[in-house]
């Protein structure tokens, strides 16, 4: 006795099913390199892989490559789904809560529009967290290993057989799968293969991304598209974009990384597991920050000499509101009128 070849069938189905959801976004992704890179990552929706599929058959590239980046900004100001992001997975993933703390920070300065310090915080808990991974599977021997495509090529390799090795726990511990006889080695290798391809096949994403693009070292090749790479951002060879588009391609990265890790790791949940009164109170304070931020960003302008982009048109307008500085005091936001009373009395 065995498990019948219908729930046999039925297993391989599903997967394959979701092996062509992957193969389409792979397609996609392949042609989202020339709009920013701003890839499609675990974490979008189904509805938002046929909103870019369409955008990109516009024949106005730049306004497809603006509403593209426009959905990823949106995404992101909306505060609470950025702290269930930020609660719910990247704390509790291994290897990149290590870098919880850059993760916030980073968040932060990119609210208060503080673009470089937001990247270039956010930039090392890539390595770093691929790395961290790397050298609980291989000991320290991992932590000599400079090159990104090396590094990302070990990790990745772990990576997809953590995840094989997790799916073929499952399938001989199952209860049900169990009561039926267990799978035979052949259907068992078979299903195992058709993991492997879904796991590698969303890997490719980040990793096309890290060594076609943000790691690519200029000094070889001509093919970069842009100047937002880690050897120009290190040597300071070019001059670099320090812009909230870019920063959003480094949280593309996070999530895929946050997506990766959670699972390949025994009893990680696929949902955002998250106190709702955490979320509440989180958001109110990003919210401040995010208000006075918006307030500053003339004041900025000024200081720093070229213009910096408003977050209003991503956000609800009856929402935001930007504050003028005597609003921010008279408000308290910043408690400064009580500093100020404080020293006169």
């Amino acid at each position: 006795m065995g498990i019948p070849k219908e729930i046999y069938r039925k297993k391989i189905e599903n997967i394959e099913e979701e092996i062509e959801v992957i193969s389409r976004i792979d397609k996609l992704n392949a042609r989202l390199h020339n709009y920013n890179w701003l890839f499609l990552h675990p974490y979008n929706q189904g509805y938002e892989i046929e909103l870019f599929e369409g955008l990109i058959e516009s024949p106005d590239h730049a306004l497809a490559e603006e509403k593209i980046y426009e959905r990823y900004a949106k995404k992101f100001l909306d505060l609470r789904l950025t702290v269930t992001m930020i609660e719910g997975f990247y704390r509790k993933r291994p290897f990149l809560s290590d870098f919880i703390t850059q993760i916030e920070e980073s968040v932060i300065l990119c609210l208060q529009k503080d673009f470089s310090g937001a990247i270039n915080l956010l930039i090392p808990v890539i390595e770093g967290s691929l790395r961290n991974y790397l050298v609980s599977k291989r000991g320290d021997q991992a932590k000599s290993i400079i090159k990104m495509s090396d590094l990302s090529a070990a990790a990745f390799r772990e990576m997809t057989n953590d995840y094989v090795n997790l799916h073929k726990e499952y399938l001989n511990t199952n209860d049900y799968y169990s009561r039926l006889g267990g799978f035979d080695v052949n259907q068992e290798n078979q299903i195992l293969k058709k993991n492997r391809e879904y796991f590698g096949l969303w890997i490719k994403q980040l990793n096309d991304y890290l060594n076609h693009n943000l790691y690519l070292d200029t000094r070889k090749t001509d093919r970069i598209n842009d100047d937002f790479n880690r050897h120009n951002l290190v040597h300071g060879l070019n001059k670099i974009n320090y812009s909230f588009k870019n920063y959003l391609r480094l949280i593309n990265c996070i999530n895929f990384l946050s997506w990766a890790f959670g699972n390949i790791t025994k009893g990680s949940s696929v949902l955002a597991i998250v106190d709702d009164k955490l979320v509440n109170t989180k958001w109110v304070e990003y919210f401040k920050i995010l208000t006075i931020s918006e307030s500053l960003t003339e004041t900025k302008s000024k200081i720093y000499q070229y213009e910096i982009e408003s977050f209003r048109k991503y956000i609800d307008k009856a929402l935001l509101k930007p504050l003028s500085i005597s609003e921010i005091l008279h408000k308290q936001l910043l408690k400064v009128n009580d500093i100020f009373i404080g020293k006169k009395a």
